[in-house]
């Protein structure tokens, strides 16, 4: 008797054993599935979020200080990058460097500190070397247990060149309308001096006096033509020209001018059939002026000239290895009445843009203080 007992007392413990082991089990199960649900919801929340950041029209980089976390696929193309991929991972400060060199120290303290900002049409530098203009906000938030920092990049390079565009239009408009007066005003008694001044130089023997007054009356005369050739509206009449044609007359006016300076003026034209629509008159002199330009910034030196076929248009390069200019005053350059030359009256450049911009031809310039500047002219190809 006792011994059945001691078998029923055994079952019972066995039994309470078992149950308990399928309790545990029973539990385990539970919390896996809670696990599997919390994380199929994480996996949702991460979805509608990756969704929500890839359609926002603006680029977000997400950074743990320097190193890329995220990016969207706006980011992608503002950026100019080929993948996600290969910005995951990166130094954001690599990827996009601000040109201004404060600027980009107080955006580099302001990340590194965790500390919110906002930058307004910075130029900025990317990995391939093109420039743009972008709106950046910096936001520091929380991610996963940990600080992670936010950066929103809005383009406004198309804003930005358009409200250039339209300073410069109304710059011009304003320069045109002061310079048909003053030249106005300049040719009448330059007329009339001139010619007192004729009949008085026959009558004295200062012959340096005389040249002097000549050589002064002459540069008010070319300043006056200067202003008006500013004022002048251009015709539409244009005729197809021979690019090479164009520059060897300009080089042949000024080939003088560069000897003086002991300077050489080497020609390369990579294609002598180029033809562009235009009045030659105009370019010419648009000519004359980029090149004067590079033989007075230069001595004892070598301008070299090139035109060659790129992409559908003719492309001009004056290349010289002159005084060049450092990067302030080289966003000025092209300022109405702005030189920095002592004798300059700052329209060479001004009217060479004009008459450049009236034959759908666009420049650019790069210098460099100590080492020279190119200048680069195109021109839509004849059809």
């Amino acid at each position: 008797m006792e011994y059945s007992n001691i078998l029923i007392v055994g079952d019972i413990m066995k039994s309470i054993k078992e149950e308990r082991s399928i309790e545990r089990i029973i539990n385990q199960i539970s919390i896996n599935l809670k696990l599997t649900k919390a994380n199929k919801l994480t996996e949702k929340k991460n979805e509608f979020y990756s969704k929500f950041l890839n359609e926002l029209p603006v680029a977000v980089i997400m950074t743990n200080r320097k190193k890329v976390l995220f990016a969207n696929q706006r980011a992608v193309s503002d950026i100019e990058m080929d993948r996600i991929e290969n910005m995951i991972g990166q130094n954001v400060f690599r990827m996009i460097c601000i040109k201004d060199h404060d600027i980009s120290k107080q955006w580099h303290n302001a990340v590194i500190n965790g500390v919110n900002y906002d930058l307004k049409e910075v130029e900025v530098e990317l990995g391939n070397k093109k420039v743009k203009f972008f709106d950046i906000t910096t936001i520091t938030f929380g991610y996963e247990g940990e600080e992670a920092i936010i950066h929103v990049f809005t383009d406004v390079t198309d804003r930005k060149l358009m409200e250039d565009a339209m300073i410069r239009s109304e710059k011009l408009a304003i320069a045109a309308h002061l310079a048909e007066g003053i030249a106005h005003e300049i040719k009448n008694p330059l007329t009339s001096l001139k010619g007192f001044f004729k009949l008085i130089k026959d009558k004295t023997d200062k012959e340096y006096f005389n040249t002097i007054i000549e050589d002064e009356l002459n540069r008010i005369e070319q300043i006056a033509n200067e202003l008006l050739m500013l004022a002048k509206p251009h015709s539409d009449i244009y005729k197809p020209c021979s690019v090479s044609n164009l520059l060897d007359d300009a080089i042949s006016f000024l080939e003088p001018q560069a000897t003086v300076k002991g300077n050489k003026i080497v020609k390369v034209y990579e294609d002598e059939t180029l033809m562009i629509q235009c009045e030659s008159m105009k370019v010419r002199q648009a000519f004359i002026n980029l090149i004067k330009n590079a033989i007075e910034a230069t001595t004892n030196g070598c301008i070299s000239i090139t035109s060659e076929r790129v992409d559908g248009m003719a492309e001009i390069k004056v290349i010289d290895k002159g005084i060049g200019m450092p990067r302030e005053l080289l966003d000025k350059a092209w300022d109405p009445f702005f030189t920095t030359k002592e004798k300059g009256t700052g329209l060479g450049l001004i009217i060479s843009d004009k008459i450049i911009e009236s034959h759908q031809g666009t420049r650019t310039i790069e210098s460099r203080e100590g080492e020279g500047t190119t200048l680069t002219i195109t021109f839509p190809l004849v059809k």
